[in-house]
């Protein structure tokens, strides 16, 4: 699976195997969100956040689109941009890296 830009991720659902981080380039780190607890990021390098359980609520600064990431969806994340999400309905797991 590749990470996807934003408008590629509207018209995308995962249906196969999540990608393995690759181990040599970036460790992968796993955050927690409880249900509506929200996460402000602003990676130095551009990364890939993947959702691996609950549904996450994802936002950019300078941009007004919302986007609802499930299960198995990932998307790019712009270097030096900051970054917000929020866990939606229930708790969240998420993961930051390169995949």
């Amino acid at each position: 699976m590749s990470t996807l830009t934003f408008h590629q991720l509207l018209h995308y659902r995962h249906q196969s195997t999540p990608a393995k981080c690759k181990s040599n380039a970036q460790q992968c780190r796993n955050h927690s969100l409880e249900k509506n607890d929200l996460m402000r990021l602003k990676p130095k390098t551009a990364q890939a956040l993947r959702v691996l359980s609950g549904r996450v609520w994802v936002t950019q600064d300078g941009d007004l689109t919302d986007y609802f990431l499930s299960p198995g969806d990932s998307i790019a994340l712009n270097a030096g941009r900051t970054w917000v999400l929020e866990a939606q309905n229930s708790a969240a797991r998420v993961e930051l890296g390169n995949f």
